[in-house]
Protein backbone atom coordinates (compact mmCIF):
# COMPACT_ATOMS: atom_id res chain seq x y z
CA UNK A 1 0.00 0.00 0.00
CA UNK A 2 1.23 3.44 -0.41
CA UNK A 3 2.14 5.78 1.62
CA UNK A 4 0.68 9.48 2.30
CA UNK A 5 3.84 11.71 3.37
CA UNK A 6 3.82 15.41 4.12
CA UNK A 7 5.84 18.22 3.61
CA UNK A 8 5.65 21.66 5.13
CA UNK A 9 6.04 23.73 8.32
CA UNK A 10 6.02 22.04 10.94
CA UNK A 11 2.09 23.01 12.11
CA UNK A 12 1.17 20.93 9.02
CA UNK A 13 3.09 18.34 9.44
CA UNK A 14 2.54 17.91 13.72
CA UNK A 15 -1.24 18.57 12.33
CA UNK A 16 -1.00 15.29 10.19
CA UNK A 17 0.64 13.27 11.91
CA UNK A 18 -2.25 13.43 14.65
CA UNK A 19 -4.27 11.09 12.06
CA UNK A 20 -1.14 9.12 11.26
CA UNK A 21 0.93 10.44 8.42
CA UNK A 22 4.33 11.44 8.51
CA UNK A 23 6.09 13.88 7.29
CA UNK A 24 9.25 16.12 6.98
CA UNK A 25 9.03 19.89 8.44
CA UNK A 26 11.01 22.95 6.50
CA UNK A 27 11.09 25.79 4.80
CA UNK A 28 14.28 25.96 3.53
CA UNK A 29 14.68 25.38 -0.13
CA UNK A 30 17.80 23.35 -0.49
CA UNK A 31 16.22 20.56 2.37
CA UNK A 32 12.85 20.90 0.81
CA UNK A 33 14.16 20.26 -2.46
CA UNK A 34 16.08 17.30 -1.74
CA UNK A 35 13.65 15.74 0.62
CA UNK A 36 10.66 15.92 -2.55
CA UNK A 37 13.37 14.24 -4.66
CA UNK A 38 14.00 11.74 -2.26
CA UNK A 39 10.74 10.62 -1.65
CA UNK A 40 9.81 11.22 -5.53
CA UNK A 41 12.21 7.90 -5.81
CA UNK A 42 10.67 6.25 -2.39
CA UNK A 43 9.02 3.58 -4.24
CA UNK A 44 6.67 3.43 -1.56
CA UNK A 45 5.56 7.31 -1.39
CA UNK A 46 1.93 7.26 -3.89
CA UNK A 47 1.07 10.69 -2.56
CA UNK A 48 2.79 13.81 -1.09
CA UNK A 49 0.56 16.69 0.39
CA UNK A 50 3.00 20.04 -0.02
CA UNK A 51 1.76 23.04 1.94
CA UNK A 52 1.79 26.44 0.12
CA UNK A 53 4.66 27.88 1.09
CA UNK A 54 6.86 25.13 0.55
CA UNK A 55 5.07 24.49 -2.55
CA UNK A 56 6.32 28.11 -3.72
CA UNK A 57 9.48 27.05 -2.93
CA UNK A 58 9.62 23.96 -5.59
CA UNK A 59 7.18 25.02 -8.33
CA UNK A 60 9.65 23.37 -10.79
CA UNK A 61 10.19 20.45 -9.02
CA UNK A 62 6.41 19.92 -8.34
CA UNK A 63 5.65 20.73 -12.06
CA UNK A 64 8.43 18.49 -13.14
CA UNK A 65 6.12 14.94 -10.68
CA UNK A 66 2.69 16.02 -12.24
CA UNK A 67 4.02 15.60 -15.71
CA UNK A 68 5.51 11.90 -15.04
CA UNK A 69 2.88 9.36 -14.42
CA UNK A 70 5.13 7.04 -12.96
CA UNK A 71 5.83 9.62 -10.05
CA UNK A 72 3.95 9.97 -6.73
CA UNK A 73 0.72 12.38 -6.84
CA UNK A 74 1.70 16.13 -5.28
CA UNK A 75 -0.90 17.80 -4.11
CA UNK A 76 -0.71 21.22 -2.70
CA UNK A 77 -2.71 21.84 0.44
CA UNK A 78 -3.19 24.79 2.43
CA UNK A 79 -0.96 26.75 5.21
CA UNK A 80 -2.06 26.48 8.87
CA UNK A 81 -4.68 29.63 9.16
CA UNK A 82 -4.93 30.51 5.75
CA UNK A 83 -8.33 30.25 3.61
CA UNK A 84 -7.82 27.69 0.92
CA UNK A 85 -8.82 28.35 -2.93
CA UNK A 86 -10.87 25.69 -4.43
CA UNK A 87 -9.87 25.99 -7.93
CA UNK A 88 -6.22 24.49 -6.84
CA UNK A 89 -7.99 21.68 -4.80
CA UNK A 90 -10.32 21.21 -7.71
CA UNK A 91 -7.54 21.01 -10.75
CA UNK A 92 -5.40 18.84 -9.07
CA UNK A 93 -8.64 16.01 -8.73
CA UNK A 94 -9.09 16.72 -11.97
CA UNK A 95 -5.50 15.63 -12.73
CA UNK A 96 -5.30 13.02 -10.78
CA UNK A 97 -9.13 11.57 -11.34
CA UNK A 98 -9.86 12.88 -15.30
CA UNK A 99 -13.23 14.07 -13.75
CA UNK A 100 -13.86 17.85 -13.14
CA UNK A 101 -15.91 18.78 -9.94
Amino acid sequence: MARIYVLGNADAVLGFSLVGIEGHATIDPADAAAHLEELRWAGDVGLILVTEEVADLLRSQIAELLADPSAPLVLEVPDPGSVPELGKLADALKRAMGIPL
